[in-house]
């Protein structure tokens, strides 16, 4: 018996599969790098967000303060950030309701925080700020 071949091309011929492999390569080399890539920026970028965090905390503790005083303060943390808070008391067109007290009666204040890094050569510096109602401490110095 004599078997009939009906479909001569069953298969891949080995110049496909080769140029299928090369593409392939190619674009697994390609996803490596960009993957490389993202890897150093996250590792650039992460002295910047724990700043911004510092950043966020120090202003959170200004905020929840039942008063402010129009002051300047600096520290520093254990990681090597500094951090400097300025309140300053705003001038209001309005002013205070007459019929308060100025003990009683709510300031607008800026609170500015500012968080610095690194040497003095490359030093960075983020800063956040705020307008608040508040009260105003009525022992603080003008």
């Amino acid at each position: 018996m004599k078997r009939s071949v009906s479909n001569p091309a069953r298969g891949f011929t080995l110049l496909e599969v080769l140029i299928a492999a090369v593409i392939m390569g190619t674009v697994f080399v390609a996803c490596m790098g960009l993957l490389s890539q993202s890897l150093r920026n996250i590792e650039r970028m992460k002295p910047h967000e724990l700043a911004l965090l510092h950043a966020r905390d120090k202003m959170n503790e200004m905020l929840v303060r039942e008063a402010l005083r129009p002051d300047t303060t600096a520290g520093q943390w254990d990681d090597g950030y500094r951090w400097q808070a300025q309140v300053q008391v705003e001038p209001t067109s309005a002013g205070a309701p007459p019929a308060l007290p100025p003990q009683v009666a709510p300031a607008l204040v800026r609170i500015r925080v500012q968080i610095s890094w690194g040497q003095d050569g490359a030093s960075k510096t983020y800063a956040v700020e705020t307008l608040q109602w508040t009260k105003v401490d009525p022992h603080a110095a003008n």
